[in-house]
C-alpha cells in the first residue's frame, strides 16, 4: 500500500469518527428529550480501503410504540373526561363537599314545617319565599353553568380540530423530506423522531393505526378505517352551530353521532356534549354528560310545579322528530285514546302524516279534557291526568312506549298540587265496591251537585240503585279540574285545584253527611280556599303557561308571591309539608333511575349521581395516565438515550481517534524524511 492509500484511509476514518462523534454528542444532547430516539451508526468498508457511515438508524419498537399511542389516546380522553366532570362537580359543589341544591330544598322543608306550626307568622311567610326563591335561583345557577361549561367545551372542539389539521399536515411534510432524504442517500433518522413527535399528538386526538411504506412514509388511520394521512393529508371540518365534524376523508355526515371517534380528545369533547337520542340513552361514561344533567334538572324542576293527579312516560325517544311517521314512531292514521274515571275522554288524537311530536302534544292537550301531554327531559312522551287513573288505549300508543294498562294516580299528591287544592273529605270508611244504597243513610235517588272555576256550572249526581262508590269516584274524576280518590283511612276526598269548589246536598237526600262530610245546611266546609290576599300558585312556569311547560329555564316563583304583591297560602300548610316529605318522586332516564324518593332525596340522587361519575372519570383518568408513563417508560428504556453507553461509546471513538492520528502523524513523518532525502 502506498503512503497516498494509507493517507486516504486514515483520512476517512477520522471523517467517519467524526461523524460517529456527532451522532453520539446528539445522543447525549438529548438525553432528557422524550420524542428522540437514540441514533446508531452503521459502518462499511470502503472498496479501495477505508471505512465510511454507511446509514446513521435509529433505536425502535414498533409494537411498544404502538400500544404507547393506543394508550395516549385512551389517556388523553380520559384525562378530559376528568376535567369536565370535575367541572360539573365543582359548579353542583360537590368537589368541595358541598350540595347546594340539595340545602335549599332542606332550607324549604325547614321553613315550611315552621309555617305549619305558626301559620300567622309573617317571618314564617317570609322564610317560605325566601326558600323557594333560593330553589329558582339555584336551578338557574346551574343551568347557567351548564352552558358555560357547554361553551368553553365547543371552542376547545374548535381548537383540537385545528391542531389535529397542523399536526396532520406537519406530519405529511415531513414524509415527503423523508423521501427526499432517502433517494439523496441521506440518513432520515431525525425526521422519523420529529414525526412520530407530531404522530403523538394525533394520537392524543384520536385514537389511530399507523403503517410504514417501502419509501419510509408513514400512513395513518383511526382505527375506525377514517384516513388521516395517506397520499395527502385530511382535513376535519367542525361546524360549532351544527355539532357536525366530517372528514375530507370520510363519507360520513357527521363522524361526532356516527361513532367514528372511537377515543382520544376530540371524541371526548365532543361526546361530552352531545344531544341525540343515542347519547341520552348511553350508559357510556361523557357521553351526553351535559344534556342528561339538564334533562334531570328539567324534570326536577318539573316535580315542583307539576299539580296532575296521575302521570305516566314512554319509553320511545320523540325529542326533536320533525315528522313522526316518516321517523317510523307511528304511521298516519293511528290514533290515541285516554280514559279518565271511567270515562273515555273526547274523540282521541288521531296522527296524520307529517305530524311532529309537538303536533300530538298539542291536538292532546286542546281536545281532551283531563289529559295533559309534553315531551319529558329525556325526550319521551309524558301523559298526565287532572282526574286520577287512567288508561290510555289506541294504536299509536305502543309506538311511543306508553302503556295501555291502567295507570293509577300517585298514593301522595304533588307539591303544588298540595299547595293549590280545594278539597273536602269524609269520615266513613268506604272500599270501592260498596254499594252507595247500601251505606246508612244513603239511598237510590238522592243526589250530590259539585262545581269548580272549570265547570263554570253546578254539576248533579243522581245516586243510582246499582251504583257503588267507584261509580261515584269516576262520576267525579270525569269532571273537569276534579279529582275524587279513598285517601288515608279509605274516607271519600274529593279536590280541585281549578279553585271556587262547591260541594252541596242538591235537596233530595243528605248522602254528604251520610258519608261524613261536614255539611253547613247544604254546603259543604271547603278545606284550602285562598284568601283574597293569598296567592293560589307556588311554583309555575314564568312565561305564565302550563305546569307542563316548565323546564329549567323558565321554572319561577309563582309572580305575585315574587314580587310579594300577595302571601303564601296557609290553609293547606299541612298538606303541603306532608306532599313535600312525600316518598312519592321518582326520575328515570338520562343517566338516571331513582323512585320513592321525597324532593329532597330526588335533589340528592341528581348530586349523588354526578358525583358518582366523576369519582369513576378520575380514577380511569388516573388509571390510564398511570399505564401511559410505564409505557413511555418502557420505550424510553429500549429506544432512549443511556448516558453511560454513550460515554462508553465515546471512549471508543476516542481511542480510534488516537489511533488514526498517530496512522496520520507516522505517514506524515514519513512523507517528511522522503522530502529530506529528495533534496
Amino acid at each position: 500500500m502506498s503512503l497516498f492509500s494509507a493517507l486516504s484511509v486514515a483520512v476517512t476514518s477520522v471523517n467517519t469518527l467524526n461523524a460517529a462523534t456527532r451522532v453520539v454528542s446528539d445522543n447525549v444532547a438529548n438525553a432528557t428529550n422524550p420524542n428522540y430516539n437514540r441514533r446508531i451508526s452503521q459502518y462499511s468498508n470502503l472498496q479501495y480501503g477505508g471505512v465510511q457511515i454507511a446509514d446513521i438508524q435509529r433505536a425502535a419498537n414498533a409494537g411498544l410504540l404502538r400500544d404507547l399511542y393506543q394508550q395516549i389516546s385512551t389517556s388523553s380522553a380520559d384525562d378530559v373526561r376528568d376535567k369536565l366532570y370535575q367541572q360539573l362537580e365543582q359548579l353542583v359543589g360537590t368537589i368541595n363537599g358541598q350540595t347546594p341544591l340539595v340545602d335549599e330544598f332542606e332550607s324549604l322543608r325547614t321553613a315550611l314545617k315552621a309555617l305549619e306550626a305558626s301559620p300567622e307568622s309573617d317571618a314564617a311567610q317570609n322564610d317560605v319565599l325566601i326558600a323557594a326563591d333560593g330553589i329558582v335561583s339555584e336551578i338557574e345557577r346551574l343551568s347557567n353553568g351548564i352552558d358555560l361549561i357547554e361553551d368553553q367545551a365547543l371552542n376547545d372542539i374548535e381548537e383540537v380540530v385545528t391542531n389535529l389539521n397542523d399536526a396532520l399536515t406537519e406530519v405529511d411534510r415531513i414524509n415527503a423530506q423523508i423521501v427526499i432524504a432517502r433517494a439523496a442517500g441521506r440518513p432520515t433518522s431525525n425526521l422519523e423522531n420529529l414525526r412520530d413527535e407530531q404522530v403523538a399528538e394525533v394520537a392524543k386526538i384520536a385514537q389511530i393505526r399507523t403503517f410504514e411504506r417501502s419509501d419510509g412514509t408513514l400512513s395513518i388511520y383511526t382505527t375506525s378505517g377514517i384516513a388521516l394521512v395517506d397520499s395527502e393529508p385530511e382535513t376535519f371540518t367542525w361546524n360549532p352551530a351544527t355539532r357536525v365534524l366530517t372528514s375530507s376523508g370520510s363519507s360520513s355526515a357527521n363522524l361526532i353521532t356516527s361513532g367514528q371517534l372511537t377515543d382520544g380528545q376530540l371524541a371526548a369533547l365532543t361526546n361530552f356534549i352531545r344531544t341525540d337520542s343515542a347519547a341520552i340513552s348511553s350508559s357510556n361514561l361523557g357521553v351526553g354528560s351535559l344534556e342528561k344533567f339538564r334533562n334531570q334538572l328539567d324534570e326536577l324542576a318539573f316535580s315542583l310545579a307539576d299539580d296532575s293527579t296521575a302521570r305516566t312516560s314512554g319509553t320511545t325517544f320523540v325529542r326533536g322528530n320533525a315528522d313522526l311517521t316518516t321517523s317510523g314512531i307511528v304511521t298516519a292514521g293511528q290514533t290515541l285514546t285516554f280514559t279518565v274515571g271511567g270515562a273515555l275522554q273526547g274523540p282521541g288524537v288521531t296522527i296524520g302524516a307529517g305530524d311532529s311530536i309537538d303536533d300530538v302534544v298539542a291536538a292532546i292537550n286542546t281536545t281532551i279534557p283531563q289529559v295533559r301531554a309534553r315531551v319529558d327531559g329525556n325526550g319521551h312522551l309524558q301523559i298526565m291526568s287532572d282526574g286520577g287513573q287512567f288508561t290510555i288505549g289506541g294504536t299509536a300508543a305502543a309506538g311511543f312506549g306508553l302503556s295501555t294498562s291502567q295507570v293509577a294516580a300517585d298514593s301522595e299528591l304533588t307539591l303544588s298540587y298540595a299547595y293549590k287544592m280545594e278539597h273536602a273529605a269524609g269520615t266513613v270508611p268506604l272500599t270501592t265496591g260498596t254499594t252507595l244504597s247500601s251505606i246508612n243513610g244513603v239511598a237510590a235517588g238522592d243526589q250530590i251537585t259539585f262545581n269548580n272555576a272549570t265547570l263554570g256550572g253546578a254539576v248533579t249526581y243522581t245516586i243510582g240503585a246499582a251504583d257503588t262508590v267507584q261509580t261515584l269516584l269516576d262520576t267525579i274524576n270525569a269532571q273537569e279540574g276534579m279529582y275524587a280518590r279513598l285517601g288515608a283511612g279509605n274516607v271519600l276526598e274529593i279536590t280541585s285545584d281549578d279553585g271556587s269548589l262547591a260541594i252541596n246536598e242538591a235537596g233530595v237526600g243528605t248522602p254528604l253527611t251520610a258519608l261524613g262530610f261536614t255539611v253547613n245546611g247544604t254546603n259543604v266546609s271547603i278545606l284550602g280556599t285562598p284568601l283574597a290576599s293569598e296567592s293560589n300558585a307556588f311554583f309555575v312556569a314564568e312565561s305564565g303557561t302550563t305546569p307542563q311547560d316548565v323546564t329549567r329555564t323558565n321554572f319561577g316563583l309563582a309572580t305575585a308571591l315574587d314580587n310579594r304583591s300577595l302571601s303564601v297560602k296557609t290553609s293547606n300548610r299541612t298538606e303541603v309539608v306532608q306532599a313535600l316529605n312525600a316518598g312519592a318522586r321518582s326520575m328515570s332516564g338520562s343517566g338516571i333511575s331513582t323512585s320513592t324518593r321525597d324532593y329532597t332525596g330526588l335533589s340528592n340522587a341528581v348530586t349523588t349521581g354526578l358525583t358518582q361519575l366523576g369519582n369513576r372519570a378520575t380514577r380511569q383518568a388516573e388509571e390510564s395516565i398511570s399505564l401511559k408513563s410505564s409505557l413511555e417508560q418502557s420505550l424510553r428504556d429500549e429506544v432512549g438515550v443511556d448516558i453511560d453507553e454513550e460515554m462508553a461509546n465515546l471512549a471508543v471513538l476516542q481511542n480510534a481517534y488516537a489511533a488514526t492520528a498517530r496512522v496520520i502523524d507516522t505517514i506524515n513523518q514519513m512523507f517528511q524524511a522522503l522530502e529530506l532525502a529528495g533534496r
